[in-house]
Formats: structure tokens, sequence, C-alpha cells
């Protein structure tokens, strides 16, 4: 890394200049963000995340780069932003930086670094650096101002609101995700003291937003949203092997994209890994979900 390129880490502080860069990153790179001041924040104050920022002549924010293993991933993540304006020659050592950091804190595991499909100078920077393409990842969007199909359950089943204050709802919520997302890419097994404080952040901790559906009074899938700006969007949704092939999981989304719209917002959004096993790409587009835009991730061995 050039000797005049000096990071420092990022404090509570400088969540707005980090979101400010963020915006224009994502703008763009894609048209549209969906960045908020309190999802900076909540990054920034999560033990897990570690965050750098590179400052241009006149002290403003014109790159970042950070990483983080938390214990529900198997892998460690990371991500360089530079200013597309300002920020020209900065990818290449930030992300020597971040490969740096990650094998001097977690020797032995890969890092994987994301960006969107349409960031051809990240991707470039990557791919000479040595990464290699791993996943692609679609965000699928769809509008549900005039109404959505109506929740089929099957025979038995029921969906629900957890109740917020109970803690077995909290518990079985937990046991579904963790075992229903046990083979998916990046994740590794979390205690529920683990799982419940990364579940815990500003940004996922309405709890009004999560969903169990149970069978014969056994929970089978849960659904866990949060609210953006732009829209509702879905963190999670899983079925427990022994309940697939049933329409849980569908019921479940347009259970949510119900409330979404009863809420105000016109849009729905999440995102799939498309190499996914499940066949969730199949289902999202089968409800009238279609993407609209992809980014991919690249693995850099330790």
């Amino acid at each position: 890394m050039p000797d005049q390129l000096t990071l420092r880490l990022a404090t509570a502080a400088d969540a707005a200049a980090v979101l400010e860069l963020r915006v224009e990153s994502e703008v763009a790179e894609r048209g549209e963000t969906e960045s908020t001041l309190a999802e900076v924040a909540a990054d920034l104050a999560r033990p897990t995340h570690r965050e750098w920022v590179h400052e241009d002549a006149d002290g403003r924010v014109d790159a970042t780069v950070w990483i983080e293993k938390q214990a529900v991933d198997s892998s460690i993540f990371g991500e360089v932003t530079r200013d597309p304006a300002r920020g020209a020659g900065l990818i290449e050592p930030l992300l020597e930086f971040a490969k740096r950091q990650a094998r001097d804190t977690y020797p032995a595991l890969p890092l994987h670094v994301f960006c969107d499909a349409t960031a051809t100078s990240r991707r470039d920077a990557f791919e000479a650096a040595g990464g290699v393409q791993v996943r692609v990842f679609f965000r699928m969007v769809m509008n549900i101002a005039s109404g959505m199909p109506g929740v089929e359950l099957p025979d038995g089943a029921t969906i629900r609101v957890i109740r917020a204050d109970d803690p077995s709802d909290l518990r079985a919520m937990y046991d579904v995700i963790e075992t229903a997302f046990r083979e998916h890419f990046g994740a590794a097994p979390a205690t529920y003291d683990e799982w419940i404080g990364a579940m815990s952040s500003p940004d996922v901790s309405d709890r009004s937003l999560w969903w169990l559906a149970e069978v014969e009074g056994e929970p089978a899938a849960g659904l866990i949203g949060r609210l953006l700006p732009r829209r509702g969007w879905v963190d999670e949704v899983g079925t427990l092997p022994a309940y697939r092939g049933r329409g849980l999981a569908r019921a479940l989304l347009l259970t949510a994209f119900e409330e979404f719209r009863s809420r105000g917002f016109e849009q729905v959004g999440l995102g799939v890994d498309t190499a996914n096993h499940t066949g969730a790409l199949g289902l999202y587009e089968s409800i009238g979900m279609t993407p609209t835009n992809h980014w991919v991730g690249y693995r850099f061995e330790p």
C-alpha cells in the first residue's frame, strides 16, 4: 500500500460521512440506494464490524474498507468502496489492506468481497488480484400497490407474528432459521445468544415483522422482514427440510408483502443466491418478483 495512503478506524462520528460515500457509490453504480444513517450507525457499532476510512486532502472521506466475521458466518466478508469521482487509484491498495487485515485477524479463513455487477473497475481489480468469482446474487423486487395473490395454506398450517416478549417464540425462530440456512453459502453454526445478538440491531429488531409458520402446532418455517426507505424488505425466509414443498415459504412471503402494503409501501424486495439449492429463485419468480440488479462475490484464499 502506498505510503501516502493513510487509513484510520471509523468511529460513530464518521457515520454521516460514510453514508454520504455509500450513497454516492450506489447511485453511480445502480441508479438508486437503500442505505440509511441508522444502517451505517448499526454497522459501526457492531463489535464484529471493522471499518476504516480514507480522507482526501480536504479531509473528506473518499473511500472505505470493511471486514466482518460474525458467529453465523464461516467466512470473512468485506467491501471496498471509493467515491466514483474522487477515489481514483484507491481500489487496489484498499483491497490489499482488506486482505492483510483478514489474514492477520482470521488467518485460516477466506475473504469474500462483494460488489455490484456494474462496478467494472472494482471487478477488474478483484480479478487482477486473484479473486475468484464464486457467487452471483440477485436483488429482486415486486410492485404490490395493486394487490397480490391470496395466501393459501396447506392443511394444518397457520401463520402468525411472533410474540416479541415470549422467549419460546424467539427460540423457535432461531431453530427454524438456523436449521434452514445450515447448508447455505457462508453459513456457520451459531449459538442462540450469538444469533439473537446479530438479529438485535435496529434495522431488523422490529419483531412485528417476524412471522412463524406452524404445522399442527410445530414451528416449520419463518420470515424476518424490515422496512427500508423505498420498500419492504425480506431479510430471511426459510423452511425446515421436513416441511419443504408444501408452500409455506410462499405463504409467508405473501403474508409479509400484504403487511408491507398495509404500511404504505408500493414495492417489496429481497436478495437471493442464484445457486441456492432449495429453488428459492424459482419461488420468487413464480409470485411475480423480478431481478433489478445483481452483485457478485469474489473469494480470496488466506
